[in-house]
């Protein structure tokens, strides 16, 4: 009787000692679970508050943040350029990264978005990220990649835009792992860019890009506007500065004309896209003219049947060439 309560006693010490390792174990499982919940917790946080703080900055602008981002989506839709999954716009990446260019024109245009958006993105997440006492989101890590890729294209003698398109839509594919793809940033940041990586398409006419042929583009009916490697800006031969480029170009869009707008393989990446730039920029302000003269109201605020009456009569066509 006594052997059998000494082995007894030996028994339950041995199954109090297996039900504290349990218990420890199952402490340490809590206290696991306990760290994702609130790594996701405190991830979904920052998220919550770059997105208020997209919201914030877009209003003070005026402007319905999740509405434009509605519209963008909608319009890559309705151009085939993407569906509703997050597959159809990595897709689109993979293909960005491949060939330089989105090969569908989207026919969405908004011109303070243009401005606003990326930049805005890239603010809001440095500011909630150095806020906070948790560890950077992807996103802000996603940014700084495409900081370090423009101050390294800034230095490269053989820019071209192609170039540009396609490693930052390696950059994008190669981050896609580090984001939850049912995330409602990850997929804002997507549609950013995919915006950014599309050309509009004006009634057919295409911005063309330096993508792959070069020799059958049609440079008719264009004024040439050059960039040297010596920092000089030619219009049709003529020296100009920066700032003169849209006095001398206005008579010509008129007068229907496109751009054909050149460079040369030494030619500095900021000055080409400065000069990029007020091209553009040049046609947009026509537009807007043209918008409060007809309509008393600015080009953006058109609604679409006039938007396109405006852009036919003044299409913007800026072509490329291939560095020399």
């Amino acid at each position: 009787m006594a052997k059998t309560f000494i082995a007894s006693k030996s028994w339950l010490r041995r199954l109090a000692g297996t039900l504290g390792d349990i218990i420890v174990k199952m402490r340490k499982v809590k206290i696991l679970i306990l760290l994702i919940l609130s790594s996701n917790l405190f991830g979904q946080e920052i998220e919550d508050k770059i997105c208020f703080c997209l919201t914030e900055n877009f209003n003070l602008a005026g402007l319905d943040y999740y509405k434009i981002i509605e519209e963008v989506e909608l319009d890559l839709m309705k151009n085939n350029i993407i569906d509703k999954t997050s597959k159809s716009r990595l897709d689109q990446f993979v293909k960005v990264a491949e060939i330089g260019v989105i090969t569908k024109p989207r026919t969405y245009e908004n011109i303070k978005f243009e401005q606003l958006g990326l930049n805005t993105l890239k603010h809001c997440v440095s500011l909630i990220t150095y806020t906070s006492n948790c560890e950077p989101p992807p996103s802000f890590s996603l940014f700084r990649e495409m900081d370090y890729l423009k101050q390294e294209i800034q230095q490269e003698p053989n820019f071209n835009l192609s170039a540009l398109r396609t490693k930052t839509a390696q950059i994008i594919i190669e981050n896609n792992g580090k984001f939850n793809q049912d995330s409602k940033l990850w997929k804002i940041i997507q549609l950013s860019y995919l915006y950014w990586l599309s050309e509009i398409n004006d009634l057919g006419v295409l911005i063309d890009l330096p993508a792959y042929d070069f020799s059958n583009q049609d440079t008719s009916n264009t004024v040439k506007i050059h960039v040297s490697p010596d920092d000089k800006i030619t219009f049709e031969g003529i020296f100009l500065e920066k700032h003169e480029i849209c006095q001398y170009l206005k008579p010509k869009i008129i007068q229907k004309k496109g751009v054909y707008f050149t460079n040369e393989r030494n030619t500095k990446y900021k000055l080409y896209l400065d000069v990029y730039n007020e091209l553009k920029d040049c046609f947009l302000t026509l537009r807007n003219e043209k918008a409060i003269e007809l309509y008393q109201n600015k080009y953006d605020e058109l609604n679409n049947e006039q938007t396109e009456i405006i852009n036919e009569m003044i299409p913007l066509r800026i072509i490329e060439n291939e560095p020399k």
